[in-house]
């Protein structure tokens, strides 16, 4: 993901600074795929918005600092943080077998968590109470909103481990799929990678205090108008394949600053580079386009 958006940001540098050269097919699934996922991308070349080649730049270099802080803090294990497969952490009553209402528990664990005390988990709830719910980070902090610290606490619940294993992205990095014939949300449900960066990338701590959010669902009117379904019963937030094409075509594409810190888009943007035989820039794969068909 790094690697390959550092080349894409020099590309996008060259154009700004007067250096035109057509990409490489690489740089151009990069191009293509950012744009899908986090919207237009100005630079140089484009008169009418060359007063905006710094915001993209600064969009891309938002992703770079997502890319790096992720490496940095939980690859290379520079950040504590607790892990639970399931809520097992959390009770319906303290020590002195008082019992609160969901979505309010003990926080029972013993070992960072210098004082337990009753946490407020907020909507979804805690895996037990929904049971479509793939995982939630809770942020440390001093109030009843906050799990108490000094780490923070990714949480993912058991049904969701349980579907994992039929499709994987370690596994199939490296494999050039036909066009058409493989959804990018099928790593979605069926793999872990997405749901962990996903996850990750809410904490504060590995993104050194600006962790992502999940922003309110909006079908685009372009959703709308091309596939029927019914709106009222998709998820409140941006999950899936939908949710990401929802988020970054939003305004006509020009939602970048709510989509670069939108946590489901950062993780199907990593997805999709990691898996760099094909392009994904519109849910699917497709061919990766040779040297004379790019523009």
């Amino acid at each position: 993901m790094r690697q390959r958006t550092q080349r894409f940001r020099q590309f996008i540098q060259d154009r700004v600074n007067g250096n035109f050269y057509k990409p490489t097919p690489d740089v151009f699934v990069t191009y293509r795929t950012f744009h899908s996922m986090f919207g237009r991308t100005y630079w140089g070349g484009d008169s009418a918005h060359r007063n905006q080649d710094g915001d993209g730049l600064r969009f891309i270099d938002t992703i770079l600092t997502t890319a790096t802080n992720l490496q940095n803090n939980v690859l290379n294990q520079q950040t504590a943080l607790d892990y639970y497969c399931g809520d097992v952490w959390l009770t319906n009553s303290n020590n002195a077998g008082v019992t609160r209402d969901p979505p309010i528990y003990w926080d029972n664990r013993t070992v960072n968590n210098p004082q337990p005390v009753w946490v407020d988990v907020g909507a979804p709830g805690a895996c037990r109470d929904d049971p479509g719910l793939e995982g939630q980070l809770f942020r440390h902090g001093n109030n009843i909103g906050n799990i108490r610290g000094p780490v923070d606490v990714l949480m993912i619940c058991e049904n969701s481990v349980t579907a994992w294993g039929s499709t994987s992205l370690t596994a199939d990095k490296g494999t050039t799929f036909n066009s058409g014939s493989k959804s990018i949300d099928d790593y979605k449900s069926r793999a872990s990678g997405i749901i962990l960066v996903h996850e990750l990338s809410h904490s504060n701590e590995i993104m050194a205090g600006a962790g992502t959010s999940d922003p309110p669902f909006q079908p685009s009117q372009q959703q709308i108008l091309n596939v029927p379904l019914n709106f009222a019963a998709l998820s409140a937030t941006n999950y899936g394949w939908f949710g990401v094409e929802a988020v970054a075509t939003a305004n006509n594409f020009e939602n970048q600053q709510t989509a670069i810190t939108a946590a489901e888009n950062v993780a199907f943007y990593a997805a999709a580079l990691y898996l760099d035989r094909n392009m994904w820039a519109n849910g699917y794969a497709a061919d990766v386009p040779t040297p004379d068909q790019i523009p």
